[in-house]
């Protein structure tokens, strides 16, 4: 089973981010662009769960909405 850890994520996120911070850090091109790279997609990564989430409570909204207008007659304009 896989297991999905946004705040694992974050974590990463900011870890990457405080690396790339240090004194020093761009010195070393190849070690930065794969810090780089990491950073970015871990960004994706929670930026296109968030998107997701957001849409599974708009879906969950939009069910609870139908459910409770069952047995109601449908209007048109």
């Amino acid at each position: 089973m896989i297991t999905f850890d946004p705040a694992g994520i974050e974590a990463k996120i900011a870890d990457l981010e405080k690396e790339m911070a240090s004194p020093g850090f761009w010195e070393d091109r190849e070690r930065a662009t794969e810090a780089g790279r990491k950073l970015e997609r871990n960004r994706s990564i929670l930026s296109r769960y968030r998107a997701l989430t957001e849409d599974v409570e708009e879906v969950e909204i939009l069910h609870q909405l139908a459910g409770s207008c069952r047995g109601l007659p449908l209007t048109t304009p």
